[in-house]
C-alpha cells in the first residue's frame, strides 16, 4: 500500500468514526495503529485492542450516565420536584 493511499485512508477514518458515533475508537486509533506498526501486530490484535478500549469506554460511559441519573433523581426527591 502506498503512503498516499494510507494517508487518504487515515484522513477518512475520523469522519467515518464520527458518523458511526465511535468517539473512543476515534480518540485511540492513531496511537494504537502506530504501536501496531512498531510492534508488527497482526490485524486481529489491533482490532482486539481497539474494541477492548471501546468496550471499556462504553462501560464507563454507561456507568457515568447511571450515576448522573441517580444523582439527579436524588436531588429531585430531596427538593420535592
Amino acid at each position: 500500500m502506498s503512503a498516499v493511499t494510507t494517508s487518504a485512508e487515515a484522513a477518512r477514518l475520523p469522519i467515518m468514526l464520527t458518523d458511526l458515533r465511535l468517539p473512543t475508537v476515534k480518540r485511540m486509533w492513531e496511537t494504537l495503529a502506530a504501536q501496531s506498526d512498531r510492534e508488527g501486530w497482526r490485524a486481529e490484535k489491533l482490532l482486539a485492542m481497539l474494541f477492548e478500549h471501546l468496550h471499556r469506554g462504553t462501560d464507563a460511559d454507561r456507568d457515568q450516565k447511571c450515576n448522573d441519573k441517580n444523582r439527579n433523581g436524588a436531588a429531585q426527591n430531596r427538593f420535592g420536584a
